[in-house]
Order: structure tokens, then C-alpha cells, then sequence
């Protein structure tokens, strides 16, 4: 298991709130977990509860991946999907038994019956799937048999179950309460797997658990957080547009479907919810994307415990009696555009482009041969003699470990404590970041067309230190340039154009 962090203060990248952390604050960041990204943070007396916590949360995740991966013929789900009754484990039972509730309360606008048709939607490319293909999947979708007696499950021949939007927020309670078993003495806990997570106990160094919302208009993860939510002994899911979208017949598709349908959705863009559990609140997160926003706000009000922001295919937010209470808008960024540091015509960057870096993570399962940690790693943009301009992404959460990025740390220390330790977004790729830059500075000052240099710096255990740049020039032409993979820093695509 990797080393843990200890933090000393955390916040938000480009706001001015900032949730600080005592020196009890542990930190650990996975980038390879069920397909996803793990974040665990552990208010703790010492390293070793830390740890205690964390190997608990990490081997129940395990353990419950091989009851709900569809992606694993071994799986339980998959034996489920290929039965017509089977007994079932109590895990097992109580999800599929959540999901139908689900399924009955938004009055079918979450249902974990769609193996089939999400199947056809994954494998489509150049086509979408035919059409009677889907309505064959949508005919199929009888009513499972749920005995609690017998804890068995009667499946119909039409169904295939697909837990994903419900299982990863009980994958996410069962974790964090089993890192609160083997670790009692710890005074609080926060388990977030892929951008849903789930909150226990005392905020290090705060009164409650601060999560940036993710903003479907920069869905980066260095984009400015749409909202803060404030949390307490609470759960937070969101779903919408992202990273995992689906590239069919050349257009960019939601990957939630509506069940009616068996469509992608295209009313909703972004769905955020909070309730008591991460089960609840990534089942409703998903019901509010299939939904019109007025029959998800109906649901939430409804819902005891609940709250979500919703925002539409318009820009518009609809936001339920909660959430107001619970959250507050992340104020705009201010940017300075006149005066002595105004731009001309000539020297502004294209209206609506920018620079966008797609990194990837290497994979721990590719460097048996050494005694790996995810790395600390650092991009910023420098000009041509190396002065800091901005600072794209940190991956590790302590400064002192950062201090190893030895080039960066010695002109951008400060930039060590800006950036989102929690934050809850449509569901990452593993191992997958995706930055921007916008013509912006460190500062929130406009920068010139011109010359640049993007440079990645790595640190690991064992002293391993890489230093790699790659110069570009900003001008009035789209470009992509690339830093081949490595096992050491992994790889990384840089493109320059227009957003769309």
C-alpha cells in the first residue's frame, strides 16, 4: 500500500475559501481503483491509524468488487445475470433491493436493469445501435423476484442488471465503515471514489467537510467548483456529462441512459445530490439526470435527507429546498482586463480557445520491479526563461513532499496549498486527468499570444526525480504536441484549440 501523506492546510483551486488541515490530516490518493480514482482523507493522531483505516477501506473494496463488477465474469452479478434464481450475497440483495425502490420512486427514471441496452450503447462506434435492437432491450425489462426469506432472486430472461449506479455508493459506505471498525480511535473519515464520496466525523481543521461541485461548463479537474457544498456525517454523487461520455457516429453522448427510452439523456447536463448515504446519493444523482429537472426537484423534496442541484442542457440550476442550506455558489473569478495590464487586439488569445492537457497516470501494475508510489507530480507553464506563469495540477497532497519537485517548488510554493483536496464530478477514468489553461496566470491575469513551455516534474520514493518540458507556441493556429509515456511519469496530450 502506498505511503500515506500528512497534509498541512488544503483548499480550492482559484477560490478564496480555503479548508485548512492540521498536521492529523492523512491523505491518500489512488489513481488506479475499480476503474476510477480513490481519495481517502483520515483525521488521525498518527500515520499508523492512518493506515490501519486505509488498508480496510482498500480491502473491502476489493472484496466488493467481486460482488458487483459486471466487468468480471467471476463476479457475482455476472452469475446473477446468466441465472434464473439464484441465492444471493446480503450485499448483493440489499443493493438490488435499493435499486427497485429507486426504480419505483422516480417512477422509473433510475433502474438497474439495463445491462443490455447500456451494452449496446458501449460497444456502438461509428453507428449508433439499432434501433430494434434497443427496443428489444427495452421489452425485456420484467419485474426480478426478490425473496428476503429465501435471499434469492428470480431473474427474467430479458433482464441483465447493471449496478453501477447504485453500487458504487454502497461500495463507498462499506468502506468508509470499514475503515472506521479497524480504526476506532480516528475523529473523522472521507472515502471518495471517482468524484462520489461519503463523510464522517470532524472535518481536520474545519467545522464541516467542504466539496467543490463540479461545473459542467469546465469539466476539468482544475475547473473552478460551480458551488461549495458544506457537509456533515453526509454523502454527495454527481452525474452528468464528462470524461466517460460516449463517442457514437461522431458526436459526444451522456453515458446515463434514460430508462424509457434507452437513449442518452440530453435534457440534464449535470446532476448533484446529497443524502445520508452515498448509495442514496448516487441513485438519485442518476434519477435527476433521466428526469426533468421539476420531477427530480419533486423527488428530492420527497426524499427525506436529500438535496441536489441540477443543471439543464440551457445553463439553467434548479436547486431543491436543501440545498441552499447546505451549500453556497462558488464566486466568480475576477479578471482584470483593464487598465496597465489590458491586452490589445493583436496580443489576446483567440476568443474561446484554449490549451488543454490530457495526462495519464502510469499504472502501478506496471512497475513490479520497484517499490512504487503514485508519484508527486507537478504541470505548470513557465514563459521562455522559466518564470512561472501558471500551475495546471498537483497530484499528492503534501507540500513537504512537493518540496522533491525541487524546480517548481523553488518559484511556486505557495501554489502547493490551492488546490481541491474533495470534489464531487461525474465519474473519472482511472489513472485519467484532464487540465486546461485559459489565458490566465496564477494571479488571474491575462496572458499574451506568444512562447511557452509546459513542464511535468515528477518525484517518487527512493529519490526518483524526472524533469521533462515541452516549449509551444500560442498563436492564432490550433496545434497538438505530445510527451511520450513513461513508467516513471506517464504520459501526456496537449492540445490547442477552439472550445466546443
Amino acid at each position: 500500500m502506498p505511503s500515506w501523506v500528512k497534509s498541512s492546510a488544503a483548499g480550492l483551486a482559484g477560490a478564496v475559501a480555503a479548508l485548512s488541515t492540521p498536521a492529523q490530516a492523512w491523505r491518500l490518493h489512488e489513481p488506479h481503483v475499480l476503474g476510477t480514482r480513490l481519495d481517502v482523507v483520515v483525521a488521525a493522531g498518527d500515520e499508523s491509524l492512518a493506515k490501519r483505516a486505509g488498508e480496510a477501506i482498500l480491502k473491502e473494496i476489493g472484496r466488493l468488487d467481486a460482488v458487483f463488477n459486471t466487468r468480471r465474469p467471476d463476479s457475482e452479478i455476472s452469475r446473477l445475470n446468466v441465472a434464473d434464481r439464484m441465492a444471493v450475497s446480503p450485499e448483493m440483495f440489499h443493493v438490488l433491493s435499493s435499486a427497485e425502490q429507486w426504480r419505483q420512486a422516480s417512477g422509473g427514471g433510475f433502474d438497474g436493469r439495463l445491462g443490455r441496452t447500456l451494452g449496446l450503447w458501449e460497444k456502438a462506434g461509428a453507428e449508433a445501435p439499432d434501433p430494434a435492437a434497443l427496443a428489444a432491450a427495452r421489452a425485456g425489462l420484467a419485474d426480478p423476484v426478490l425473496d428476503a426469506t429465501a435471499g434469492t432472486v428470480a431473474r427474467p430472461a430479458g433482464v441483465s442488471f447493471d449496478l453501477d449506479a447504485i453500487a458504487k455508493g454502497y461500495i463507498i459506505d462499506a468502506a468508509l465503515e470499514a475503515g472506521r471498525r479497524a480504526a476506532p480511535e480516528i475523529t473523522g473519515l472521507a472515502v471518495s471514489l471517482g468524484g462520489d464520496l461519503r463523510c464522517w466525523g470532524q472535518a481536520p481543521g474545519a467545522e464541516a467537510w467542504d466539496v467543490g461541485v463540479a461545473d459542467p461548463a469546465h469539466p476539468f479537474d482544475n475547473g473552478p467548483p460551480a458551488a461549495i457544498a458544506r457537509l456533515s456525517d453526509q454523502a454527495i454523487a454527481t452525474s452528468g456529462r464528462g470524461m466517460r461520455d460516449w463517442q457514437v457516429a461522431g458526436r459526444s453522448l451522456s453515458c446515463t441512459v434514460d430508462p424509457r427510452t434507452g437513449r442518452p439523456v440530453e435534457a440534464v447536463v449535470s446532476a448533484t445530490a446529497v443524502a445520508d448515504t452515498a448509495m442514496d446519493a448516487d441513485a438519485l444523482a442518476t434519477a435527476c439526470m433521466a428526469m426533468s429537472p421539476a420531477k427530480g426537484l419533486a423527488l428530492a423534496e420527497r426524499s427525506p435527507g436529500t438535496a441536489v442541484r441540477i443543471v439543464d442542457a440551457g445553463g439553467r440550476v434548479h436547486v431543491s429546498s436543501g440545498w441552499n442550506g447546505l451549500a453556497e455558489a462558488q464566486p466568480a473569478r475576477l479578471i482584470r482586463t483593464q487598465g496597465p495590464g489590458a491586452l490589445s487586439a493583436e496580443q489576446r488569445w483567440p476568443a474561446d480557445w484554449r490549451l488543454r492537457v490530457d495526462y495519464q497516470a502510469p499504472d502501478r501494475q506496471d512497475v513490479r520491479d520497484v517499490s512504487f508510489r503514485t508519484p508527486f507530480l507537478v504541470v505548470w507553464i513557465s514563459d521562455l526563461q522559466n518564470k512561472p506563469i501558471r500551475t495546471l495540477m498537483l497530484i499528492g497532497d503534501d507540500p513537504e513532499w512537493h518540496k522533491d519537485n525541487f524546480v517548481w517548488w523553488g518559484s511556486n510554493r505557495a501554489q502547493a496549498e490551492r488546490f481541491v483536496r474533495l470534489r464531487s464530478r461525474p465519474t473519472a477514468r482511472g489513472g485519467t486527468y484532464e487540465v486546461y489553461w485559459d489565458a490566465i496566470d496564477d494571479a488571474f491575469q491575462p496572458v499574451p499570444v506568444g512562447n511557452y513551455i509546459l513542464h511535468v516534474e515528477t518525484s517518487q520514493e527512493r529519490g526518483k526525480h524526472t524533469l521533462r518540458s515541452l516549449p509551444f507556441s500560442i498563436g492564432k493556429a490550433a496545434f497538438q504536441k505530445a510527451l511520450p509515456f513513461t513508467k516513471e511519469g506517464g504520459g501526456m496530450a496537449v492540445t490547442f484549440s477552439l472550445v466546443r
